[in-house]
């Protein structure tokens, strides 16, 4: 039976999925700037062209799904929901205070403390989705959590960069060892269950990075390292579709 808990659980989240776009607007009236244009700001050899941010529109449109699934007849009480909607509701709001924060001052100390905490949180509920049996609505749950968790491994490096400079004698040291830290995290998670949707906000970051370097003589060390990482991913999905899991079932 659905307790007073439950219920405001499912308030919570979809209240808070919709705050992340609500705050993002606010540029638009007058307060602070958009965030693409603070990372541009900012720019370091791991920083991504502009366009990178709109994925930001399908994650969270995968995030008003969950929210509106989670709302449902018979969802308040259910295992995975309980498991999860909090952890779901705390990724949405959490991510609505980071867009705010580097909206009104960049790419600070303070970003890089809100974008890690966002992504311990988003990969508990992420990390819980995957782990639970089909059904209850896990496959909103999936594709709202996965990506975002996703996004956010590569989204927390740029803000890193941007955040801690590197050393003026050898400015691709920080951008090689970040590429090949990302690429073993892509790398292990595509082995893992659900983790196509993961890797694919991901990739499309890294690939946004190249893009915004290609033309940067300084930058063929890093862009090499970020090549070398592509490589090392391409190879665990080729594994991964040699043994492909049923993460994706419909629920």
């Amino acid at each position: 039976m659905a307790t007073p808990l439950d219920r405001a659980r499912q308030i919570a989240v979809p209240i808070a999925a919709l705050a992340q776009p609500l705050v993002g607007l606010l540029p638009q009236l007058g307060f602070g700037q958009e965030v693409g244009a603070r990372s541009d700001a900012v720019p370091s050899l791991v920083t991504p062209a502009g366009y990178a941010f709109a994925i930001w529109g399908p994650i969270f449109l995968a995030s008003f799904i969950y929210a509106a699934d989670q709302l449902r007849p018979g969802r308040a009480d259910q295992a995975l929901q309980r498991g999860i909607g909090w952890w779901a509701a705390a990724a949405f709001a959490l991510n609505a205070i980071w867009i705010v924060v580097a909206q009104a001052d960049g790419l600070q100390a303070p970003t890089l403390a809100v974008i890690l905490l966002i992504l311990a949180v988003a990969a508990v509920g992420c990390r819980r989705t995957l782990m639970a049996p089909a059904g209850g609505g896990r496959t909103a749950a999936v594709i709202a959590l996965t990506p975002l968790a996703g996004w956010l491994t590569v989204a927390a490096v740029v803000n890193a960069a941007a955040v801690l400079p590197p050393d003026p004698a050898a400015p691709e040291v920080a951008a090689v060892y970040l590429a090949l830290a990302v690429g073993a995290v892509l790398a292990g998670v595509v082995l893992t269950r659900g983790a196509l949707l993961y890797a694919a906000p991901a990739a499309w970051g890294l690939a946004a990075v190249g893009v915004a370097n290609r033309q940067d003589g300084e930058a063929a060390l890093s862009l090499a390292a970020f090549a070398a990482a592509a490589v090392v991913i391409a190879a665990a999905l080729l594994l991964k579709l040699r043994r492909p899991d049923r993460a994706f079932r419909p629920s």
